[in-house]
């Protein structure tokens, strides 16, 4: 059984804040490899991804339609189970500037938090039409959140 998605997306903000714990000052934008970001850089692109979450989830919606498939398994198996490297839209990736570590968790959990606060007065079974998932695929709120914990949770282990 999934689990709901809120308490994902809570439970994985929280993961991946944490996470950071783990970098001092001097190694956030530390490359450990020319093809891959630094932990900050993840960092940032993880902040921009969930920055657009309260513009989707309160956009337009509408009824999912009968018979609709839950994407919840196709997305967790594609963030969870996939360790092949994956190509992010442009406009979350991450910037030039760095942002001191304190700064960058304080604004990815109140961010969060604002996510969470909103999500506990929708109906989570209604599709967001603001943004197609790559592909075309409108997903439910339930969908965005719980997507929204499994990048968090993905991106976590590569800190």
């Amino acid at each position: 059984m999934l689990q709901n998605a809120p308490d994902l997306f809570y439970e994985a903000l929280h993961v991946f804040t944490e996470a950071l714990d783990d970098f001092n000052p001097n190694s956030l934008y530390t490359k450990f490899s020319p093809d891959r970001w630094s932990g900050g850089e993840i960092a940032n692109h993880i902040f921009k991804s969930i920055s657009g979450l309260p513009a989707v989830l309160q956009g337009p919606v509408e009824p999912a339609y009968p018979g609709r498939q839950s994407q919840l398994p196709m997305l967790k198996t594609m963030f969870l189970d996939n360790p092949g490297k994956m190509t992010s839209p442009v406009f979350i990736l991450p910037g030039n500037e760095p942002i001191p570590k304190e700064l960058l968790k304080e604004k990815l959990l109140a961010v969060g938090e604002g996510v969470l606060i909103i999500s506990n007065s929708l109906d989570l079974s209604l599709v967001c039409k603001m943004v197609s998932f790559p592909g075309e695929l409108y997903l439910t709120a339930e969908e965005w959140l719980s997507f929204s914990g499994w990048h968090m949770l993905r991106h976590s282990k590569q800190l």
